[in-house]
């Protein structure tokens, strides 16, 4: 199975881009890691599809807090940049805190 849940912030205003005549929301967000004496970030890239990508822009801002649960995928590599993860998970569900 794979699914991925995660909840965090998000680290930036979500962007809106089109693909294949179609909507894609982006985003990452912060998730808590480590121990209490040890706290790290790790930043998962999130993308959103169609016209829930519309709808939801108008309710996401940076440092929304968000549970986001879907599909993990892989990056093409001619799409991913050094500052990108070469994974990204496709939202099904989002739920704002």
């Amino acid at each position: 199975m794979n699914l991925g849940i995660f909840t965090g912030n998000l680290g930036r205003d979500p962007d809106m881009r089109q693909h294949n005549n179609d909507n894609v929301l982006g985003f990452p967000i912060g998730v808590q890691v480590g121990t209490r004496e040890k706290p790290m970030t790790m930043w998962v890239d999130c993308a959103i599809w169609g016209k829930r990508a519309s709808t939801l822009q108008q309710y996401l801002a940076k440092g929304s807090r968000v549970t986001v649960s879907g599909p993990v995928k892989l990056r093409s590599e001619e799409h991913t940049s050094d500052l990108q993860s070469p994974m990204y998970l496709v939202c099904r569900l989002l739920l704002e805190k």
